[in-house]
């Protein structure tokens, strides 16, 4: 008899203590590559796999999950594989947000398999047997053993170099096969490995239109009351950081000018300091003509002060993503063409902002992102043409013409979730529903080189962006990061007084 045919959830007999994967509470008893109750008291419950969400919730998203799985199917889910900046030095190891989704583990190296055979769906976990040598290295790791099959809330445990062995033998009896193949390199070694009778028969039934994300999507993209706490825990670190930036952005007589490099490290410090294992994404600190770069990395240059800076940051709490912009002048005021520029962002975005709801606009069309984008894009552009930009164009022409791009060459915002740019292929223009994550993010980039433009706003570049939990008809949208201020007023008051 083959060493996997029958397998089934089968409950543990003798003296094991060890509950039903399907139990709300469990608390394992050893350390294991991540926080957990028995490590981390002080940030999860026996309730929760990964600090605040509990077990009744990933099984809840993967009973949700598997309703929409074909029947005989085989789905797999990969974690990310580690990468090296050199031969013997790691990246932060990045866990894979759709696995992490589907279970809570975020170790390198393990694999969800669902299997979905006569209506009968079960729950494989594989991941590397634990390793002494390795453990001295690493620190712990989560190993095979029964209690990981509980804690995870999972059918079954298996070590990682026997999924190959597992897919032949299931292989004859699915009739489709799904995964994303861009996300793990290894699971494409497995199935190259494969006889070649077996490639033949995988290949006619692995379905690229119908990958692991396209079944999670839907359940990603509204969240749930416990992920909207954590990203509201992940908004107010990022407006309290932005807050101290601009605080301890001081310029004086002895000295008129800041790294762009401090102005990061205020902003990365003061979000670790306050939880965060990392930062979402690198930070955007642009001052001067950088300001007009849309994703400027660098942060090595001098702010003046008569620059005006952009930051974009954001950090992950537990999983779950923040992304904030402010921008403000070096100097601590406003110059003229500074205001203007800033108060026709902002206005901007408090519109956008307020139509964020759930049902129909005003034209009777499902609000979306798209459709707030084109509102953004219509205000931009007669705002700016009010400024004396474009020049010779009536509004419509400037929109039909694309002229607005110039200034204004991104989208309005985009999902917001475990990733940053959260299920990044799920439209833009699917209808708006309550307690989606967006951000809203309106900016303006008036290049110092541009002729065209008038030449006070020339070399000035601004964002201002918020993380928006979408209302519905009775319930405004709610901003997540209203903490960081954004008034003229508010923001020349704070600018130098940390």
């Amino acid at each position: 008899m083959h060493r996997f045919r029958g397998l089934r959830y089968m409950r543990t007999t003798g003296t094991s203590t060890v509950p039903s994967p399907h139990s709300a509470s469990f608390r394992i008893e050893r350390p294991l590559s991540q926080p957990t109750s028995y490590t981390h008291s002080h940030l999860l419950s026996a309730r929760e796999v990964t600090p605040g969400i509990s077990r009744v919730e990933y099984l809840d998203r993967r009973a949700k999950m598997a309703r929409d799985l074909p029947n005989n199917s085989v789905t797999i889910f990969p974690s990310n594989p580690q990468k090296y900046m050199t031969e013997d030095v790691p990246y932060l190891y990045h866990h894979n947000t759709d696995l992490m989704y589907m279970c809570g583990i975020t170790e390198p190296g393990s694999f969800l398999l669902v299997e979905r055979f006569d209506d009968d769906v079960r729950y494989i976990l594989f991941v590397e047997r634990r390793d002494e040598s390795r453990e001295l290295w690493d620190g712990p790791s989560c190993g095979t053993g029964d209690e990981v099959r509980a804690y995870f809330g999972v059918d079954q445990v298996r070590a990682t170099p026997e999924l190959q062995e597992y897919i032949c033998f299931v292989l004859p009896k699915m009739q489709s096969f799904h995964y994303e193949p861009s996300i793990n390199p290894s699971i494409t070694s497995i199935l190259q490995r494969l006889a070649p009778d077996e490639q033949k028969s995988l290949v006619s039934k692995w379905s690229l239109e119908k990958t692991p994300k396209s079944y999670i999507n839907k359940q990603r993209l509204i969240k749930s009351d416990a992920e909207l706490e954590l990203m509201r825990k992940a908004s107010k670190i990022i407006s309290s950081a932005l807050m101290d930036a601009m605080a301890k952005t001081k310029i004086d007589g002895k000295k008129n000018w800041i790294e762009e490099r401090f102005i990061e490290a205020t902003i990365e410090y003061n979000c670790k300091a306050r939880g965060p294992f990392r930062m979402a994404f690198p930070s955007v600190v642009a001052s001067g003509p950088n300001s007009t770069v849309l994703h400027y990395m660098n942060n090595n240059s001098t702010a003046q002060s008569g620059d005006f800076v952009m930051v974009d940051a954001g950090c992950e709490v537990h999983g779950y993503c923040s992304d904030v912009s402010r921008s403000w002048p070096i100097s601590g005021s406003f110059s003229a063409p500074q205001r203007d520029m800033y108060e026709l962002v902002l206005d901007v975005q408090k519109a956008c902002i307020a139509v964020a709801r759930e049902g129909n606009n005003t034209e009777g069309n499902p609000v979306s992102l798209d459709g707030i984008h084109m509102l953004a894009v219509r205000r931009l552009t007669d705002g700016l043409m009010q400024l004396g930009f474009m020049k010779g164009h009536t509004l419509e022409s400037a929109i039909t013409a694309g002229e607005y791009s110039r200034y204004f060459p991104h989208a309005i915002g985009h999902y917001l979730g475990m990733d940053v740019h959260d299920t990044h292929n799920a439209p833009k223009s699917i209808p708006l529903k309550e307690n989606m994550v967006i951000t809203i993010e309106p900016g303006l980039y008036c290049r110092a080189d541009d002729i065209s433009a008038p030449v006070h706003y020339r070399g000035i570049g601004m964002r201002i962006e918020d993380d928006i939990v979408v209302g519905n008809s009775s319930r405004p949208p709610e901003v997540l990061s209203n903490h960081a201020v954004k008034e003229v007023a508010d923001v020349e008051t704070l600018i130098g007084s940390g």
